[in-house]
């Protein structure tokens, strides 16, 4: 899992990761969400992702890294909630199982 997270944020980091909020703005424009709440979110998704991953690869405060894995999947479950992509949010809830 925390490779998968890593190897996440690398292909974010290949693809310049500030253009994650940019492309996450106009996804998130018809939905209550405040603007500046995803931009904000898309600014610190990669890097969280990454420190996640390590954490959990190396096994250094698994149990803090897993909580907060947790809390960014039910955020991005939310977040594509309300786009009404249940597609994405199915796959997200079987990641988070795993």
């Amino acid at each position: 899992m925390g490779i998968n997270f890593i190897f996440y944020a690398i292909s974010w980091f290949i693809k310049h990761v500030d253009k994650l909020s940019d492309k996450l703005s106009p996804d998130f424009s018809q939905t209550p969400l405040p603007p500046f709440f995803v931009y904000a979110f898309g600014t610190v998704l990669t890097y969280l992702e990454l420190i996640i991953g390590i954490l959990l690869t190396i096994g250094l405060f698994t149990r803090y890294a897993l909580v907060v894995a947790s809390l960014l999947m039910i955020t991005l479950m939310v977040g594509t909630s309300f786009q009404q992509k249940w597609d994405v949010v199915a796959s997200q809830l079987i990641y988070s199982v795993i």
